[in-house]
């Protein structure tokens, strides 16, 4: 998309600002927002587990400095009060270095994967389909369950 700050134009067709909730087979829960017309851009993620909380942040803005906006900071909590943050650089490249790292792998030098971390085409299908779901959800006002949308298809 183009960040060109205008959320009002005629041709723009997409939400603005939208929350999506997912519950997992497993019981795991994910809340993912988003807000396209923002001065400040950046993420947020919190994991919650049974010792504490795990949050990482990276914030920047297009109009001037944030506090924190160069760095990658991560925050852990733990269940006794007890809190320890680690501030990291922030990675060069597009998406933090993550943009490289994909292409290297797609195109290039396919390195070994000993996490398994690499996704398949239909992780990535399944991924898109938390978003379309969402959009039909949103258009429909109904709870959509995507796991009854990918049955048979793998």
């Amino acid at each position: 998309y183009q960040r060109d700050h205008c959320a009002f134009a005629n041709d723009t067709n997409i939400y603005d600002t939208m929350s999506v909730n997912v519950t997992y087979q497993s019981g795991t829960m994910l809340t993912y927002g988003i807000c396209f017309y923002s001065t400040q851009e950046g993420y947020r993620i919190d994991i919650v587990g049974e010792k504490g909380r795990l949050c990482v942040e990276h914030t920047h803005t297009t109009f001037g400095y944030v506090q924190g906006g160069n760095n990658v900071r991560i925050y852990i909590y733990h269940r006794d009060g007890q809190m320890d943050e680690i501030t990291l650089p922030k990675p060069k490249g597009a998406h933090m270095g993550g943009d490289d790292k994909m292409f290297a792998m797609l195109f290039g030098d396919l390195q070994d994967d000993p996490l398994g971390q690499c996704a398949d085409s239909f992780d990535g299908f399944k991924s898109a389909m938390v978003g379309i779901c969402a959009n039909e959800s949103i258009r429909t006002g109904k709870q959509i369950n995507v796991a009854e949308k990918l049955k048979g298809l793998r």
